[in-house]
């Protein structure tokens, strides 16, 4: 990771679990370590990694950071 730190340049990095079908959630973001994120969020619905990805790129969300990205509980009303 360091060589992108160090070249000046706005980064985020996303690692997702699996990317699937399924009700929507709300975001849980944890350590660059994946591999500790519970089997239970560890699916991840595509429209909830989409809001994040869009929130990173246009708002700035997760501004220069390497981060896991899982499911939490439902949205309501979705």
């Amino acid at each position: 990771m360091g060589w992108y730190q160090d070249s000046g340049l706005d980064f985020t990095i996303f690692r997702p679990g699996l990317i699937q079908d399924g009700p929507e959630t709300q975001l849980i973001t944890h350590t660059p370590d994946f591999r500790k994120i519970p089997k239970s969020e560890f699916d991840i619905n595509r429209t909830t990694f989409a809001r994040a990805a869009v929130d990173a790129l246009f708002n700035g969300a997760f501004h220069n950071q390497n981060v896991s990205v899982s499911n939490g509980a439902p949205l309501s009303g979705r």
